[in-house]
């Protein structure tokens, strides 16, 4: 799907959202639910008074806004329609639930369902960039999106619900329903009712608008007097207003805008419009981080703490620390969109950003570290991987093991270019919790080796997706996932491994020993990655592979990875390296 281009003004509004989290009011109205086939107000009173007329024994009116007012003498009001049909609350939210609630076939087509606006406006939320929400919409649709991040709302529709709710400081996500909620049959919805809001839900959002930037979406201000009267009364407020629409404003909405002095960004639609919002806010928060500066003090406490012997219940505690963060992170709830590589490329962001810290904790283990301390690593790794089979999107729940591949790779590469063998011997016989049903098995748990390689963990189609993204010219990669990785530890080993040469090498001799272990410990398949075609392998048939067994037939048990321990014996590893160029040579890399 086509994402829009990133204007100036949009570019404005995200940075401000980032710079400025939580000082901006999403007013939603009916366009942003139109695409979920979620019927208006307006619509919602003319199918009732046909059903109606029915009722009464006469035929279907063609106009029943005009029947109404000659059966009964006076326009049809929302609350006196309802009251009309269903005289209970129980009957009445069976009367309307079908307008906003979806059935098994609206769910199957997508309708009355969140849509990929809401989602976008849901991990604004989640990304504390928004926390008050108003909208003219009676169905719950932003309520379920919200939710379904892992936020429960506060959500207010009339002056009852506003007593006991917590300062707005403490609230995660505050709704606003201006017209109120269709469970209510006391909502706004003729010119009358619409032109002026409960008088505390009115006070309440005249303070915020005059306090707060604003973003409209999908509101043309036509018919609500009095929504119009208390956002003009902020005038042009603290911060920046601005306006998306499809099309030029109508008369009263460009009246307002202009007294408002909002900012008119023209869109085709809400759900581009906001996912590409939230792509550019997560791109700048990316860059504003500022969690460098705490990696850099753990991982300093870190090294401290290695060097010291009397120091490993500090170092463990640190871990622990940083493993619960991580795993925090990774409990995020899993993307229920994956149709771009975009959306592939932001879940795998957010588990890079919120796991770096712990992996250059482990890469530093892996440099300095002695053996007394893997056990300390493994208890993190089986934390990470210990999530059981649910349900989503295969390939969002496949990486939700990357937190614990990044730690793996940083910890193994850190021991390859340290030659610390013992380390890595131990934390490659180490076993972890496996959730991939092709290892059956009564054990639950398999070698690290068998669960955290970059092909398993990252689906290698969307991997060429991802890394093919902003290229004119694609470009097909044969180990996209291992291709991806290295640029990812490569940041985080900089401090280890300052030279490039010296990075690239201890980063395939890594994958070729765990390559070499997946073989051993009897896995399918083959672990790639461009070791297999480094060097020139493809052409003259010598690489990586090739030149670390003529290490071990010129060092034999002297060689440091048999020396070390990751293989038991000369004749286990020549016999691994006999199945690696055996499978090697089923793939063409020419």
């Amino acid at each position: 799907m086509k994402r829009p281009p990133i204007t100036e003004a949009l570019a404005r509004l995200a940075l401000s959202m980032v710079s400025n989290p939580g000082a901006y009011i999403l007013l939603i109205g009916s366009g942003v639910s139109r695409s979920a086939g979620i019927p208006t107000g307006w619509e919602v009173v003319g199918a009732l008074l046909r059903r109606l007329a029915v009722a009464l024994g006469e035929t279907d009116p063609k106009d029943p806004f005009a029947w109404y007012e000659e059966r009964f003498g006076n326009a049809p009001s929302y609350s006196a329609v309802v009251e009309q049909l269903a005289a209970k609350p129980a009957e009445r939210t069976g009367l309307l639930a079908p307008f906003f609630e979806a059935s098994a076939d609206e769910r199957q087509q997508g309708l009355k369902v969140p849509t990929r606006a809401h989602r976008a406006i849901a991990e604004l939320v989640r990304l504390g960039l928004v926390r008050v929400i108003v909208t003219t919409n009676f169905d719950r649709l932003l309520e379920i999106a919200v939710e379904e991040a892992g936020i429960t709302p506060t959500v207010v529709s009339t002056d009852d619900d506003l007593f006991g709710i917590p300062p707005l400081t403490l609230v995660r996500c505050l709704i606003i329903k201006a017209h109120g909620d269709y469970r209510d049959t006391r909502i706004r919805n003729t010119a009358d009712e619409v032109a002026a809001l409960d008088p505390m839900v009115a006070e309440r959002l005249t303070a915020l608008f005059g306090e707060y930037g604003i973003v409209v979406s999908g509101w043309s201000a036509e018919f609500d007097v009095g929504l119009r009267a208390v956002i003009e009364s902020g005038g042009a407020g603290r911060f920046a207003r601005y306006w998306t629409s499809r099309s030029a404003l109508g008369g009263p909405a460009q009246e307002l805008a202009g007294r408002i002095d909002a900012t008119v960004i023209p869109i085709e639609e809400a759900d581009a419009f906001f996912s590409a919002l939230v792509e550019a806010a997560k791109s700048l928060q990316a860059m504003t981080a500022k969690r460098p500066l705490d990696e850099a003090v753990t991982v300093a406490t870190a090294k401290r703490l290695l060097a010291d012997p009397s120091g490993h219940i500090s170092l463990d505690e640190l871990v622990v620390a940083e493993t619960e963060e991580t795993r925090r992170v990774a409990e995020t709830p899993l993307p229920t969109e994956m149709t771009t590589p975009e959306h592939f490329r932001d879940w795998l962001d957010l588990l890079v950003e919120g796991s770096s810290g712990l992996a250059r904790l482990f890469a530093s283990a892996g440099f300095y570290g002695t053996v007394a301390q893997v056990p300390m690593l493994v208890r993190s790794l089986v934390r990470l991987t210990s999530w059981g089979i649910t349900g989503g999107i295969v390939i969002a729940f496949q990486a939700r093991l990357l937190p614990a591949l990044l730690a793996t790779y940083a910890a193994g590469v850190a021991a390859v270019a340290s030659s610390n063998y013992a380390v890595l011997a131990e934390l490659l016989r180490a076993r972890v919790p496996h959730t991939n049903p092709r290892y059956p098995g009564d054990d639950d748990t398999m070698p690290v080796p068998l669960v955290l390689t970059a092909v398993s963990v990252l689906d290698h189609n969307a991997m060429n997706g991802v890394l093919n993204i902003n290229l004119e010219k694609k470009t097909k990669y044969y180990t996209p996932a291992s291709v991806w990785l290295q640029s990812m530890v490569r940041e985080l080993l900089r401090d280890l491994i300052p030279g490039e040469a010296e990075f690239e090498r201890a980063f395939d001799r890594f994958e070729v020993l765990l390559a070499m272990r997946y073989l051993e410990d009897g896995g399918y398949g083959l672990p790639t990655g461009p070791y297999g075609y480094r060097g020139n392998r493809a052409m003259v048939g010598r690489g990586v592979p090739e030149q670390m067994l003529a290490e071990l037939d010129r060092d034999g048990p002297g060689w440091p990875p048999v020396a070390g321990g990751v293989f038991a014996s000369v004749d286990a590893a020549r016999a691994a390296f006999e199945q690696l160029t055996k499978r090697l040579g089923q793939f063409d890399y020419r």
